[in-house]
C-alpha cells in the first residue's frame, strides 16, 4: 500500500470507530481523499449508532422490576418527577429507567413501551 489513513468516529457514550482505508495508487487526489474521509465519517456514525441499538442480552421483552413499576406509573399518567416522587427516585433517574425499558421491549415511544409492558404482562408481578 502507498497511501492511505485512518478516520476516527468518536460515540457519545465514548465509543471510537477506526475506519482504515488504504489504496496501491502513489497519491490521492486531495479532492478524493476529502469526499472518502467524509463518506468513512458518515459510514462510522452510523455503525454506531448500530452498535447502541444492539443490546448484549438477547433475552427482549424482560426488564427489570424498576423498570416495570416505573412503566406502570407511567400507565397512569404520571410525569417523571411524579413517579420519581411516588418512588423515592430523582426524575432523571425515572427516565433512565424508562428509556432503558423501551430499548429492551424494542420501541420507541414512551406509551409504545407502556402498552407493549401490559400485553406481556409485566405489570402483574407488581
Amino acid at each position: 500500500m502507498n497511501d492511505g489513513y485512518v478516520v476516527r468516529v468518536f460515540g457519545p457514550a465514548g465509543q471510537e470507530v477506526l475506519i482504515r482505508m488504504s489504496t496501491e495508487a502513489p497519491d490521492t487526489d486531495p479532492t478524493a481523499r476529502a469526499v472518502i474521509e467524509s463518506l468513512a465519517t458518515v459510514f462510522g456514525t452510523i455503525m454506531l449508532k448500530h452498535w447502541e441499538l444492539q443490546d448484549d442480552n438477547p433475552d427482549y421483552g424482560v426488564i427489570s422490576e424498576r423498570q416495570a413499576q416505573c412503566l406502570y406509573w407511567a400507565s397512569r399518567g404520571k410525569t417523571d418527577w411524579e413517579i420519581g416522587a411516588i418512588l423515592e427516585l430523582s426524575p432523571r433517574t425515572v427516565h433512565h429507567h424508562i428509556e432503558a425499558a423501551k430499548k429492551r421491549l424494542g420501541v420507541v415511544k414512551r406509551q409504545e413501551a407502556v402498552l407493549k409492558a401490559g400485553e406481556l404482562g409485566l405489570f402483574s408481578k407488581l
